[in-house]
């Protein structure tokens, strides 16, 4: 299907892909970030990452790439679906490029949200309110069944305990 993609310029005139381009489309098709499919593409080695990434950006925004991509998108070719092999491979990507631009706060991002999309990291929310303990005791003194629960607490935390006409109050400590 990838194969039967024939594009023409303004003039009408065809457009074929070279080979090396070819690999590059059919990676980005399959899902792979530009970086990643200009590397299976293009003989690579020993390039710094930032070059690598401007190189790929620049073959993924080309007018033949953007061309065949839209096509094979049209023609149902490609149907990307977010993974999370892909978007950690993605979020990496951008770590790498950040850090070789020397953004090393967006580096450090791109390597938390990694950490959290992979569930090494965990959110937790933590919410507080104070209590006025002797508040809790009186409420709790109020109910009979409760008073002797009310008064063990009241001593377990040091909290004078004293009885008014036949009712339980807790006192506030001095």
């Amino acid at each position: 299907m990838v194969q039967d993609i024939q594009l023409t310029g303004d003039d009408g005139a065809d457009l074929p892909l070279t080979d090396s381009e070819m690999v590059f489309f059919e990676r980005v098709l399959a899902g792979d970030a530009p970086a990643t499919a200009y590397g299976a593409a293009y003989d690579i080695e020993g390039w710094a990452h930032g070059r690598v990434y401007r190189l790929a950006m620049r073959l993924r925004t080309s007018p033949k790439i953007e061309a065949a991509l839209t096509l094979a998108k049209e023609a149902g070719a490609g149907t990307q679906r977010v993974t999370l092999a892909n978007h950690l491979r993605e979020l990496e990507t951008i770590r790498d490029k950040a850090t070789g631009l020397g953004n090393l706060a967006v580096a450090v991002r791109a390597e938390e949200l990694r950490g959290k999309a992979a569930g090494i990291y965990i959110e937790r929310h933590e919410h507080t309110v104070a209590i006025d303990p002797t508040a809790v005791l009186r409420k709790m003194a109020q109910v009979p069944a409760l008073v002797p629960v009310a008064r063990e607490l009241a001593k377990a935390n040091n909290i004078p305990w004293s009885t008014v006409e036949g009712k339980a109050i807790a006192l506030r400590a001095d």
